[in-house]
């Protein structure tokens, strides 16, 4: 009786954990990247790189490419 009331609470927790993360995954937006690589961002022309002159990613960049 006490194993059967355990897997039954333990199935209910399972389940309740499962809908919570499926329903939080389905609220939150998710963001899309249209690219995934540095040279993938480099080889689309409808977006520019910027960093500010004379800072760090600016150099990490001039020295990279």
């Amino acid at each position: 009786m006490i194993l059967m009331m355990l897997s039954y609470v333990i199935a209910i927790l399972v389940f309740d954990v499962y809908s919570a993360r499926f329903v939080s995954e389905m609220a939150l937006p998710t963001d899309w990247m249209p690219f995934s690589t540095f040279e993938e961002l480099l080889a689309d022309a409808s977006y520019i790189l910027a960093a500010i002159p004379n800072s760090a990613p600016s150099a990490y960049f001039s020295v990279l490419y």
